[in-house]
């Protein structure tokens, strides 16, 4: 995702809650009824944050936020989303996604990219509304676009 012109970027603490995306790890254990954990990374100098939600060794959520001066706008990507079977036939993986689009829609960034690493994942978007635009991306925008269509009266 090149892009030629250089535009001014807003550090990620200022974009988001950490302590919040920290606390998603308690929702989600209430949902699965299992413990989660939360790691976070940052890389202050790409101006990307990265949380790793992880539960009992089979469940690995990664959400990673960038505001790039190279890139069209500041996006976010789901990396991992990562179920057991038991988990996705009571439709946990659903209730879980839809409660990260839910937080992160209100945050200051134009796209939510989720990379499909199971067939199962594309379905999900579906359903969720992201529209693919590769073998191995979905993306749906966090921001309403509003189409002008100017006529002279």
């Amino acid at each position: 995702m090149m892009y030629s012109h250089i535009r001014k970027t807003i550090p990620i603490y200022e974009k988001i809650n950490p302590i919040k995306l920290m606390h998603l790890s308690k929702t989600f254990g209430r949902i699965c009824k299992i413990s989660f954990t939360c790691q976070i990374f940052t890389k202050t100098s790409c101006n990307n944050w990265i949380f790793k939600y992880k539960a009992n060794n089979t469940l690995y959520i990664t959400i990673s936020f960038y505001d790039k001066c190279t890139e069209p706008y500041p996006y976010i990507v789901i990396d991992d989303f990562v179920f057991p079977e038991n988990l996705r036939k009571q439709k946990l993986d659903e209730k879980i996604l839809r409660i990260i689009i839910n937080h992160v829609q209100y945050l200051d960034f134009e796209m939510l990219i989720f990379n499909i690493n199971q067939k199962f994942h594309i379905g999900l978007c579906k359903k969720n509304g992201f529209k693919q635009i590769g073998i191995h991306k979905m993306i749906v925008s966090l921001k309403p676009k509003f189409i002008q269509n100017i006529k002279p009266i």
